[in-house]
C-alpha cells in the first residue's frame, strides 16, 4: 500500500433517490470506523487513507 490512497465517489446520475450514498466499514487494528459518504452531479466524496509511519 502507498502512503495515502483515496477512495472517490462520483455520481455521474442521481439515481431515483438523490443523493448517492454508501456506507463503509473498516476495522483497523481491531478498532471499527465508520464513514458515510454522499455525492450528487455537483460534489463527490472522498475518504483518504494515511499508512502511519514504521
Amino acid at each position: 500500500m502507498k502512503e495515502n490512497n483515496e477512495l472517490v465517489m462520483v455520481a455521474e446520475n442521481l439515481g431515483t433517490i438523490p443523493p448517492n450514498t454508501s456506507y463503509m466499514i473498516a476495522m483497523v487494528n481491531g478498532v471499527r470506523h465508520d464513514a458515510y459518504l454522499a455525492s450528487s452531479e455537483g460534489s463527490s466524496a472522498m475518504i483518504r487513507f494515511t499508512k502511519p509511519p514504521h
